[in-house]
């Protein structure tokens, strides 16, 4: 069963899709899918939604059309932390390529996700952190955001 303040994606199933090939694709075992979901069985069914635990992640498998961006959103860890972590040079990736996050703290920080007129001071701001440890918790090199970009913004400073 999923706890409070766990980071959840929401997964629908589609066509072809069976328990073992999901808990592989999110680097998750099928007996916790099964658990965080409450089901009796492993039988799934078309459209159905199944909540996967982010914390119990250790790698995704990319599918066609994935990018760092997307990836960064679903699992609510920075663009810049997937690319250091990987070693990954291009924001584009190719199908059944490997993207770890195993050493990705998800219990100091909670996620921040950029939006319009935010500047790395407001952010810094409004959650009360000194703009150096946002940049160095972000891999940042200066003090540029995107919209749309996902910050960890670390909750015991």
């Amino acid at each position: 069963m999923l706890l409070r303040g766990d980071v959840v994606t929401n997964y629908i199933v589609k066509l072809g899709d069976d328990i073992d090939t999901i808990a592989k694709s999110f680097g998750i075992s099928s007996s916790e899918i099964i658990k965080d979901n409450d089901l009796s069985s492993d039988k799934l069914f078309i459209g159905q939604s199944l909540k996967i635990n982010n914390t119990n992640i250790k790698s995704y498998i990319t599918k066609k059309f994935d990018t760092i961006s997307s990836i960064s959103s679903k699992f609510k860890i920075p663009v810049s932390y997937l690319l250091e972590y990987n070693d990954i040079y291009d924001l584009f990736l190719e199908p059944n390529q490997v993207v770890r996050f195993d050493s990705y703290d998800f219990d100091k920080f909670i996620t921040y996700t950029v939006s319009s007129g935010d500047t790395l001071f407001s952010v810094a701001k409004k959650y009360n952190i000194d703009i150096q440890i946002l940049k160095r918790d972000n891999h940042m090199v200066d003090n540029s955001l995107m919209l749309g970009q996902v910050l960890r913004i670390r909750i015991n400073n």
